[in-house]
């Protein structure tokens, strides 16, 4: 409640104090009163009441400069029962004043306890606030106007702090009395017993156990108060647990923001996702915290909070947001953002919603690599029945010879395909492992551009070699490096012009091998350099159907660069490329 209070949600608030005045019978009214002294909530109600302002009433500068509980006087209330006000301040979890929680108790209620304590069959006790007004006093009746003591010499004395006994001498047809007096110091109260001089005589044995008596009562009516509090704050305390226990228990991140961009509210699961906790977000910018970026051209990506923050609708992340962890790895993430409106239809913050999608998107990954993969399969396929159906209706041998070869080269193109998607799948899983060991350095080229001079040979292309020291060695994969080198040869050669050449260069620099394969062939569009290690890509410059392949290799040949600890990258030229393939030495 004392959420709902800060924010003014007053009849959210009205919901938990009817709640509340339902388990405290005696109490006649509880009212919640804004910071300025206006009532908001009265329970039970209370016509024409709430929105009056009482802020010139004592009790309330009384509170608002001690910021303490506040017992008022006694009065004769509008309800014609004499009543007292226990004012208690809200505060809210930053130590700021936001409002006031009122009690108002029937006076009949603490004289009735008073008369269950025995202080002699002609004795009597009552009760003096802060003016002197008495309530209890055996010659007064429960709802007559109060009568004022305050000249009294006692009176005056409790009044002022002081505990004592006095003698009051016999007045016309009264007799000697013996006044017992002490005060409830906190809140300007006293406690008076009086009794006839003779009975008080025959009782003085039991004048300490009365005063223990008067003393316990003033603490049972201390503890009833902070009892009554403790239980209301005790209510308010478990509706806020239950609505923590809500937030932290949804699986999604949760943060609200204000109109600035402050953050407001933290769930779990966000500091889960992000790696912030709710101590370190709490209060600061949401963009100093929470990074969204687009995973495709790396900048920021809060349209989505905008359209509910300025234009108070909800807006969606795009399909390609991640976000940037404490630590610096990335998470990608979906969902929205929606406004959050105060009474009058305002914008005055924002909800933010998101979730780890990784595992959904590499399942539409996988279905789309899937059905590429299908198709690519399809081609070859296609291909080696035309041919071979073709083949059947020649009569000349070298007619059908030629169709045999043609579709003998698609089972090829369709044997490699097959390989390299048996290949992505161990990669895709995370179950290829790398297996190093001491390999020559000719042993690792030598196949690989031998392989390319053949390859090469059909359309007069050279691969030249790189010069190696006959014992210069590393510690490495060779599966793994054989297959790096093979494809960017490869490539280099497929995609090169009749009768040109291949360069390949390789040394060991700062404990890396570095190989540099340069082609002055077809080159790589501009627009395309982003995309030359994506899976299932080929350029756009190029005959597809003339130069097999799928778009396979460099994928491949990049995964396993990273697993051997390397890296591939490329420098496009006028005509042609230069690839570079860096590798550890150990």
């Amino acid at each position: 409640m004392r959420t709902a209070i800060e924010n003014e949600k007053w009849e959210d608030a009205r919901t938990i104090v009817k709640d509340v005045y339902a388990q405290f019978p005696f109490v006649e009214h509880v009212g919640l009163f804004s910071p300025d002294g206006t009532i908001r909530v009265i329970a039970p109600g209370f016509p024409g009441v709430e929105g009056v302002n009482f802020a010139h009433r004592e009790w309330y500068t009384a509170v608002i400069n001690s910021k303490k509980p506040y017992v008022s006087e006694m009065y004769y209330g509008a309800t014609n029962q004499n009543t007292i006000v226990i004012v208690v301040p809200i505060m809210n979890e930053g130590g700021k004043f936001v409002g006031l929680l009122t009690l108002q108790i029937i006076t009949d209620t603490l004289t009735g306890w008073s008369k269950e304590i025995d202080v002699g069959q002609e004795g009597f006790m009552y009760f003096v606030d802060r003016r002197g007004d008495v309530a209890g006093y055996s010659n007064s009746p429960a709802h007559a106007e109060l009568p004022n003591f305050s000249q009294r010499s006692y009176v005056k004395r409790v009044m002022q702090g002081e505990s004592g006994i006095e003698v009051i001498s016999a007045q016309g047809d009264q007799r000697e009395k013996i006044v017992s007096f002490a005060p409830v110091a906190q809140y300007n109260w006293g406690v008076i017993v009086e009794q006839p001089n003779p009975p008080a005589f025959v009782i003085r044995d039991k004048n300490l156990e009365q005063r223990l008596m008067i003393n316990g009562l003033i603490l049972i009516i201390l503890i009833f108060s902070m009892y009554f509090i403790a239980r209301f704050i005790g209510v308010l305390n478990m509706y806020r647990q239950r609505e923590r226990i809500f937030l932290d228990s949804i699986g999604d991140g949760v943060v609200a923001i204000d109109r600035y961009w402050n953050i407001t509210l933290w769930n779990k699961t966000a500091g889960e996702l992000s790696g912030w906790s709710k101590e370190e977000a709490m209060g600061k910018s949401l963009r100093e915290i929470v990074k969204f970026i687009s995973e495709a051209d790396r900048k920021e990506n809060i349209t989505f909070i905008e359209d509910a923050l300025v234009r108070g609708k909800i807006g969606f992340m795009n399909g390609n947001t991640v976000l940037i962890r404490k630590d610096g790895a990335e998470v990608q993430i979906g969902d929205s953002a929606a406004p959050i409106f105060d009474k009058k239809g305002m914008v005055i913050g924002a909800i933010i919603i998101f979730r780890d999608v990784s595992q959904e998107r590499e399942q539409n990954r996988h279905r789309s690599d899937l059905a590429y993969a299908s198709h690519q399969l399809r081609t070859p396929v296609t291909k080696a029945l035309w041919s071979l159906e073709a083949a059947k209706d020649k009569k000349i041998i070298e007619d059908m010879r030629r169709e045999v070869d043609t579709a003998y080269q698609a089972m090829q193109s369709l044997s490699r395909l097959s390989d390299q998607l048996i290949l992505v799948s161990k990669i895709d899983q995370k179950i290829r492992q790398v297996e190093k060991r001491a390999i020559k350095l000719t042993d690792l080229f030598d196949p690989s551009i031998k392989k390319a001079n053949e390859s090469g040979a059909q359309k007069s292309i050279t691969v030249l070699s790189p010069q190696l020291s006959a014992s210069a060695s590393i510690i490495t994969d060779q599966k793994l490096s054989k297959y790096i080198i093979d494809e960017v040869l490869d490539n280099a050669v497929k995609y090169s012009s009749p009768n040109g050449k291949v360069e390949m260069t390789a040394e060991i620099k700062n404990e890396e091998l570095v190989i540099r394969v340069e082609d002055f062939g077809v080159g790589i569009m501009e627009e395309e350099k982003p995309l030359v290690f994506v899976k299932f890509f080929r350029g756009r410059n190029i005959d597809t159907t003339a130069i097999a392949g799928a778009g396979l290799g460099l994928y491949i040949a990049q995964e396993y660069a990273k697993l051997l600890g390397g890296k591939i990258w490329f420098e496009p030229k006028e005509k042609g490329t230069i690839f570079y393939i860096s590798l550890p030495i150990a």
